[in-house]
Formats: C-alpha cells, sequence, structure tokens
C-alpha cells in the first residue's frame, strides 16, 4: 500500500507556497516493512490537469496551490492532481492519500503525548532563536517538533526534508502504539479536523495493526536528492528523471 501524504499551510514567515512536505508512506503488509520517499517541493515537472489554466509545468508544490487557488479544487482533487503527477513522471501509485494541516501538527502531537524522535546528526536552531537539538531520542511536545520539522536550514532544504520525515514517521509510531490505540476514538474528531484522507476507518485499523508489528530497523527513509537534480533560477529543481525513478523502484521494492 502507498499513501501520498503533504503537510500544507506553512506558516507565512517561511514564505513558502504550497505544501511544505511531499511524502510517499510504503507499507508492505505481508513483510511487515515499511518506508518513506521524499519528494522536494521544488522540482520542476510537467504537469497534467491544468492545460485550461495555462499551466503546462510548474513546481510540484505550486501544482496543488494552484488546483486549489486558480482551478477551485477541493483538498481531495488537489492533492489527487499531485498523485496523478507522481505517477505520470515517476511511476509511482498513491492507493490513498492524507493531507493535513500542519499548523495543527503541534495540537496532534501533544494529543498523543508527545512523540519520540530519533535524530541521527544534531541540529542546531538557535541561530534563528530556536533549540539545540542533540543527536541520539529526543522526547518532542508539539511545539518543538512543529520546530525541529520546519527550521531553517542549511545547506537549503534537504536536512529540512530529512527532518520533516523524522517527525513524520516518530508521530506515526506514536499513533499506532498500543499505548495510544484506547485514545483513538476520542481523537479522531481533531485528526479529521486537521487533515483529509480517503481512507476507510477499516484500511485505518489495518494500517493500525501492521505498524505495531513493524520492527523500526524495518522503516527506511530515502526520497529525491541534491544529487538527482539540477538547480535552476529561483531555487527550481530540475529532475533527473531516470535517476529518481530508479530510486523510486528500490524503494518500491527493497531488496
Amino acid at each position: 500500500m502507498n499513501i501520498l501524504v503533504m503537510g500544507v499551510d506553512a506558516p507565512s514567515e517561511l514564505g513558502i507556497k504550497g505544501p511544505l512536505a511531499i511524502r510517499m508512506i510504503r507499507i508492505d503488509f505481508s513483510r511487515k516493512t515499511a518506508g518513506v520517499f521524499a519528494f522536494p517541493r521544488d522540482l520542476w515537472l510537467p504537469i497534467a490537469g491544468l492545460e485550461s489554466y495555462g499551466i503546462t509545468q510548474a513546481r510540484l508544490g505550486e501544482s496543488y496551490l494552484i488546483a486549489r487557488s486558480n482551478a477551485g479544487m477541493s483538498t481531495a482533487a488537489a492533492t489527487n492532481l499531485v498523485a496523478q503527477n507522481l505517477y505520470k513522471n515517476f511511476g509511482v501509485l498513491s492507493d490513498h492519500y492524507i493531507t493535513g494541516k500542519l499548523t495543527s501538527l503541534a495540537a496532534m502531537i501533544d494529543s498523543v503525548g508527545g512523540i519520540l524522535v530519533n535524530i541521527p546528526v544534531a541540529y542546531d536552531g538557535t541561530p534563528w532563536h530556536g533549540h539545540y537539538f542533540p543527536a541520539g531520542p529526543y522526547s518532542m511536545t508539539g511545539t518543538l517538533a512543529l520546530e525541529y520539522s520546519m527550521s531553517r536550514s542549511v545547506p537549503g532544504q534537504w536536512t529540512a526534508m530529512d527532518r520533516q520525515s523524522q517527525v513524520l514517521l516518530a508521530l506515526f509510531q506514536k499513533i499506532f502504539s498500543p499505548e495510544t490505540l484506547t485514545k483513538i476514538p476520542s481523537l479522531i474528531p481533531q485528526f479529521l479536523q486537521a487533515m483529509t484522507t480517503d481512507l476507510t476507518l477499516q484500511q485505518a485499523s489495518d494500517l493500525i495493526c501492521i505498524f505495531q508489528e513493524i520492527p523500526k530497523e524495518k522503516i527506511t527513509i530515502s526520497g529525491v536528492g541534491p544529487n538527482d537534480v539540477t538547480y535552476g533560477a529561483s531555487g527550481v529543481l530540475y529532475p533527473n528523471f531516470d535517476v529518481i525513478r530508479a530510486k523510486i523502484q528500490q524503494f518500491l521494492n527493497p531488496a
């Protein structure tokens, strides 16, 4: 099962248009493995579905924004447009989608009692009046998780993409953990307010069951990297399609 997950409504001070985070989640029920693949929002791609608005190419993230604002599409329809263009350009099919408001992320994390993020490399946010996050397991409140995942970074968006994936994985693991299961019924209204999804209750239940059984070492994080693109003006990233498609196939069919 592949689930397209997008975090939208980035804080205005970041100057970002469209989704801040675009991820494909792969869950293999039979092998009990999972993975997260990150797509940069600034990937410049051929875009289908917006031709009547004069758009045939755009940044991946901005295609969602254009679909919502110019075309007047619903959140679900705009998310599906992104999913269709990921399939058209890279051959990765989305079985389901989850689109959530990043501004609600902190409250969601607090509602499950915080998350434990395994930080691979220390991150210093103090130059931007933030916190220092040492390497290793780190307990985070919603506010800290939002800062860690959305803070400015050097060198650019690549390390931020990694941090976002780490927070997403930690949140998924906490939601689907045994100690949180009893709280799920009371949390559903808050989660529904913060996200749009086509997952049914049965499918969500299946996900909860499988996530409980997946060892942490069987969860991988990968994605488009700095060597997979050519840099253009205004931060545009021109993809090396062959390289990225090969990485996606490896992500979908791990050894």
